[in-house]
């Protein structure tokens, strides 16, 4: 008696190793005392002496967006997706404010709170000049009254060190006070068109589901690998673009429970609702 088994897996190209046990996938290969070769060689190779059974190699199919899906974000971003004013401003300074204010801070929160801020300190100098009173007055709203001490800190740090400017580069930005990796990249994103993924649970959401681009950590955005498999991903025509209807995708359609795959213009294309994608339960996908 002859049989064939076929496994196949989809694994982000920045993602870690995957274990070879993992329990919910070779639980019962590991039952049938089947010796399993490491993931990482890109095939499962299954072999047993007793009931002669002989697997099929298979090689995975490594995540990509090609043209066609980053052509139908764009139409259905053109059509949908939400404007706030932060994204209708390319003045660095502006981006800034807005990204540091949306930490941890939902955007109909910020909105309470944003305008009324750049029409106070339309510009850095303004800002520097602020009464530390007024300024935490405006950002109540927001909550986490930790953020004066670090949007001052910031201020100074962009004053003593870059000459008043917001710099333009990842690094700078990074090690200013109160922002941090995902804000840096989302500044320079947003402020000076880099190609940079600006990964947070929504985005990764459609990533992770639409085109199998996975992460066995529990943030997802503090991989370094897969961050950077997804910055080759990124446009460099239109970043903004690209990572606002990700962003939005994520928030409106592809929604941690129930998302809506009736609507989503990624639906005939997507890994999940075709049901094609298999994968450990040590794969973030709810994030």
């Amino acid at each position: 008696m002859e049989s064939a088994i076929a496994v196949s897996f989809f694994i982000g190209t920045g993602s870690s190793p995957l274990p070879t046990r993992t329990p919910t996938l070779l639980g019962r290969l590991r039952q049938e005392r089947l010796p399993v070769t490491p993931l990482q060689n890109l095939t499962v190779s299954i072999s047993k002496t007793v009931t002669s059974i002989q697997t099929s190699i298979i090689p995975i199919m490594l995540p990509t967006v090609n043209d066609i899906d980053r052509r139908l974000l764009s139409i259905w971003f053109a059509e949908s997706g939400r404007n706030y004013p932060w994204r209708a401003t390319k003045d660095p300074y502006l981006i800034l404010i807005a990204t540091f204010m949306l930490q941890r801070t939902g955007a109909s929160q910020v909105m309470r709170v944003y305008p009324g801020f750049i029409n106070r300190y339309p510009d850095l100098n303004e800002l520097t000049e602020a009464n530390p009173h007024e300024i935490l007055n405006l950002l109540r709203p927001l909550g986490r009254l930790n953020r004066l001490p670090q949007l001052l800190a910031m201020v100074r740090a962009l004053q003593n060190d870059h000459g008043g400017t917001v710099p333009d580069d990842l690094e700078a930005l990074d090690r200013l006070p109160g922002l941090g990796q995902y804000s840096a990249r989302s500044v320079m994103c947003m402020a000076f068109r880099r190609p940079f993924i600006m990964l947070d649970p929504n985005s990764y959401r459609v990533v992770s589901r639409a085109w199998g681009f996975l992460s066995t950590k529990a943030r997802p955005h503090t991989d370094r690998q897969l961050i950077a498999s997804l910055d080759a991903e990124v446009p460099a025509n239109d970043p903004r673009g690209f990572n606002l209807s990700l962003l939005d995708l994520g928030s409106l359609i592809c929604r941690q429970r129930r998302p809506r795959h009736h609507v989503c213009p990624l639906a005939e294309r997507c890994l999940l609702s075709e049901g094609v994608f298999l994968w450990p339960r040590r794969l973030r996908m709810n994030y």
